[in-house]
């Protein structure tokens, strides 16, 4: 009996005593250099209030730069840190590379869930891309051959530049990289829809023929690019951009 009052007795002695042990304390210096302490603002006189307002400024300042520089120790050691690999030995092979594009840019390496992400991107965009880039670079490489055969200058130059552009244009993030195989099928359909009425020209029957598949090929992969972009592509290609700058913000944030 005695000990259950003991402990009655020491849990409302703590239950008493505990917003003055947690309650925060104010400083300030009077006029004379003597140092006061209280735990309510109000009994601060007014002429010292801002001192006491200062300190407080300093204080979170302080907290801030510690905050700041605590996570940039953790963005540097996330810099060192690679998501476990894959068992799949594509989805590995994937990832490594993303590594090494990290690495390579200075930037904190992906998290798994980052990783993840970019190699189901990565596999949805595989065929349609690589197919649109070898039917870009052919239909340029194939334009040429036909010009030089015809004795078309204003073909071999037109191709040429095409050519040039489709192996120049290198893509500097991820939304370049989807949006870039689009605007070669458009600057492709503007390339070859004047051959086929502008006189200069002088597209022939066998000109005709050649371009007849050209044109639904173009139309057809720059369909499959939008609507296959806007469904998946772009889609997950903000959603690893959005995820990687909230796990990752940048230390001078």
């Amino acid at each position: 009996m005695k000990n259950k009052l003991l402990i009655a007795l020491l849990g409302a002695f703590l239950l008493a005593h505990a917003p003055a042990a947690f309650a925060e304390i104010y400083k300030w210096t009077d006029s004379s250099g003597a140092n006061h302490f209280t735990d309510d603002i109000n009994k601060v006189p007014a002429e010292y209030r801002n001192q006491v307002l200062d300190v407080e400024d300093e204080m979170r300042e302080r907290d801030r730069e510690l905050l700041a520089a605590e996570r940039g120790a953790q963005l540097e050691k996330q810099k060192e840190i690679e998501p476990p690999a894959p068992e799949d030995p594509t989805d590995a092979a994937i990832q490594e590379t993303l590594v090494r594009m990290f690495k390579e840019r200075g930037q904190p390496l992906p998290t798994e869930e980052e990783a993840a992400g970019f190699i189901k991107l990565v596999r949805v965009w595989f065929v349609p891309l690589a197919l649109g880039l070898l039917l870009i670079v052919g239909m340029g490489v194939g334009l040429t051959i036909h010009a030089l055969i015809n004795n078309n200058w204003l073909w071999v130059v037109g191709s040429i530049v095409w050519v040039g552009a489709t192996i120049l244009i290198k893509p500097s993030s991820l939304d370049a990289l989807f949006a870039s195989p689009l605007l070669w099928c458009v600057l492709g359909q503007l390339y070859v829809l004047p051959m086929l009425a502008y006189p200069p020209f002088k597209v022939g029957e066998d000109d005709r023929e050649y371009l007849r598949w050209l044109l639904p090929a173009l139309v057809v992969l720059a369909s499959v690019i939008v609507v296959f972009g806007s469904a998946e592509g772009i889609k997950w290609t903000h959603a690893v951009i959005e995820a990687r700058d909230i796990a990752m913000p940048a230390s001078g944030s």
